[in-house]
């Protein structure tokens, strides 16, 4: 039986262990003072089944079925029996590819049982942590019945809204090839998602918080006042996704998103989703006006005057980076000319020579240090102007 690690294989303490929990009703049934014997039985009779194979692993034996398909197709059966059975709680378990094949194979009255089944233990998922490995499981199934619509599904399972809090929830794809598609006011929060699909969604008012995503693709997705306070994003893809008043506060630090294939951590991360105005924990400028694309410019100048600290003004705003937009490469100037950084040599306005303080705020700025609040408020406002 796969369990809520995926081992394929038990040694003897969890063979003995696995036929308690299996057994446990036919094995009270014979009394107390026939427990132990009883489990010798079921022990005798089942490791020399000619669909387990032994091997030795570390000094001890260890249980394995002969074929993949004989566990994963009785692991199947038994998830959907134990959901018929009513016994509780249900537990997680591994679910693979092959299991959801077996269920989606399933005549479309036993899937709808399945997940009238299911609903009727929603109300007591706080004591049914395995819940979400039965909606992994029947996750094929609902498209075979109801297509690739998969909110209304779930929605006949957990109720309007759909509630998955707290929850395992992995290999679930919500786009099903759809490049339209709609979530409102659905509730992950303190879920485990892995791996889970919502590209192009529209996904309102949806809560996140406190939940684990990890391997989440977001690409091309529109998020309008979703929270994600307190969770942790590992190798979240939010590449082209529109995100709207939004919330990210208290974001784990150690976070990694994913923009066009650039991995984002920590600070950087948090400064991306500011630059796309999420609410987020305070981060220094830099982190947040480095997304601009007006920012090479500002780089390329600062950079160039670090080097040479007197320069052809023509230079600096129309060659390099500059040559994509003379314009802002001069208003850029002209704007630290203002704040003191730097200054036209000896009254000439074809120089421009790079003053102490330049030095200091530049220097910080191409190293990745911090970034003067002049340089911010100048991204800023080319940001406002031209979006």
């Amino acid at each position: 039986m796969l369990n809520n690690s995926g081992a394929q294989g038990v040694n003897e303490d969890q063979f003995r262990r696995l036929i308690e929990d299996e057994f446990d009703k036919e094995i009270r049934r014979r009394g107390p003072e026939r427990r132990s014997s009883e489990i010798e039985s079921y022990f005798d009779d089942l490791r020399r089944s000619g669909s387990l194979s032994r091997r030795q692993a570390q000094g001890e034996s260890i249980w394995t079925f002969s074929h993949n398909s004989i566990r994963e197709f009785l692991a199947a059966q038994r998830m959907v029996d134990k959901l018929a059975s009513g016994d509780s709680p249900l537990r997680n378990y591994a679910v693979t590819d092959a299991m959801r094949i077996f269920v989606s194979s399933l005549a479309d009255d036993k899937i709808r049982e399945q997940c009238t089944l299911l609903s009727e233990r929603w109300p007591a998922r706080a004591s049914n942590p395995g819940l979400g490995s039965y909606v992994v499981l029947l996750w094929d199934a609902l498209a075979k019945v109801w297509g690739r619509e998969c909110v209304e599904p779930l929605e006949r399972i957990t109720g309007s809204p759909m509630v998955l809090e707290g929850l395992r929830l992995s290999r679930i794809d919500f786009a099903r090839g759809r490049t339209e598609w709609s979530m409102m006011n659905a509730d992950f929060r303190s879920s485990e998602l892995s791996s889970v699909n919502f590209s192009f969604g529209l996904i309102v008012d949806t809560k996140f918080s406190s939940a684990l995503l990890d391997g989440i693709s977001f690409r091309h997705a529109a998020l309008q006042g979703c929270n994600f306070d307190s969770a942790a994003l590992l190798e979240v893809d939010l590449s082209d996704a529109n995100m709207k008043s939004c919330s990210f506060k208290g974001l784990d630090s150690d976070s990694t998103i994913i923009v066009n294939q650039e991995r984002l951590n920590g600070p950087a991360a948090i400064g991306y989703l500011r630059y796309l105005g999420c609410e987020t924990d305070n981060v220094d400028d830099i982190y947040i006006w480095r997304n601009s694309s007006y920012y090479p410019i500002v780089e390329k100048i600062a950079s160039k005057l670090l080097e040479r600290p007197q320069r052809q003004r023509l230079g600096l705003t129309q060659k390099g980076a500059s040559a994509f937009n003379p314009t802002i490469a001069e208003h850029f100037i002209r704007s630290m000319e203002r704040a003191g950084h730097v200054r036209p040599q000896g009254g000439r306005t074809d120089i421009v020579e790079l003053l102490p303080s330049g030095r200091t705020v530049f220097g910080n700025l191409t190293t990745g240090t911090t970034m003067d609040l002049s340089i911010a408020e100048f991204l800023k406002e080319c940001e406002g102007l031209h979006r």
